[in-house]
């Protein structure tokens, strides 16, 4: 799993519940 960091903007290789493919991540390990 990667280690991501507050305020990263990372794709998902599957869609986000919201709908959208990029999301800023606000906590970690999310």
């Amino acid at each position: 799993m990667e280690e991501f960091r507050m305020g990263d903007v990372v794709r998902l290789r599957k869609p986000h519940p919201c709908g959208s493919f990029e999301w800023e991540v606000v906590r970690l390990g999310a």
